[in-house]
């Protein structure tokens, strides 16, 4: 987890081992977020949530950690982090996997202001931060 937020404000989600639980996770943020960004937002941080958890499952050898810091006044961002065991680090549009894909990072960088790595001491952490526009006539956080 990032230094910089309170463990108060991050949500966690421990993956089970072997069992891809994508969609479980997608419901999970939604809730977290439905009620503190707006759609188009929300539907950035799901895409955002859906690659970085999905690449932690086929490149990861091993998932380990959902958290998610929700937007709050003094910081208008969405961070999601994504733990998994292995230390190989991604490559921004190449895939290990096939040539066909790859480009699921390269969305990731297009949608968020800043994106990239923790290591830990087994694995590593990816990190994205998808900024939250204000919405007027909405009392901030």
């Amino acid at each position: 987890m990032d230094d910089h937020h309170p463990a108060s404000e991050v949500q966690k989600w421990v993956l089970a081992d072997g069992d891809n639980q994508l969609a479980e996770v997608r419901r999970w943020v939604q809730r977290l977020l439905d009620d503190e960004v707006d759609g188009d937002t929300l539907g950035d941080v799901l895409l955002v949530v859906t690659e970085l958890v999905s690449n932690a499952y086929d490149h990861g050898r091993h998932a380990l950690e959902v958290r998610l810091v929700p937007p709050l006044r003094h910081r208008r961002l969405v961070r999601v982090e994504v733990d998994d065991s292995s230390s190989e680090l991604p490559v921004l549009g190449r895939s290990r996997i096939a040539d066909t894909r790859g480009m699921g990072l390269v969305m990731v960088n297009a949608l968020c202001s800043s994106w990239g790595t923790s290591p830990l001491l087994v694995g590593k952490s990816v990190w994205a931060d998808i900024v939250v526009p204000e919405q007027p006539g909405r009392p901030e956080g």
